[in-house]
């Protein structure tokens, strides 16, 4: 994961649990500002017949970013505004 400036802010590694197992790689952190991820998964595409480690991904858990302040001070004043505007006609 990678900050806004692009440098590094952590590496996650989930281990191969073996043939037919599943892993899982998770992180958290309360105060980074993520500007992007990075994935990097497997050895070897799905359908090869190539020796090497393959990965499906599947179910991605992540959080929407958090509205400023202002930001929902300028959306209730247009929810408002459009309210006072119907109760007018």
């Amino acid at each position: 994961m990678f900050d806004r400036q692009d440098d590094l802010i952590a590496s996650v590694y989930a281990p191969a649990a073996g043939a037919g197992s599943l892993s899982f790689a998770g992180f958290f952190d309360t105060d980074a500002r993520i500007g992007r991820v990075r994935i990097t998964s497997g050895e070897v595409p799905l359908g090869s017949r190539l020796l090497g480690d393959r990965v499906a991904m599947d179910d991605f858990i992540y959080a929407e970013p958090v509205p400023e302040p202002a930001t929902l001070t300028l959306l209730g004043a247009a929810v408002a505004a459009v309210v006072a505007r119907g109760r007018r006609h």
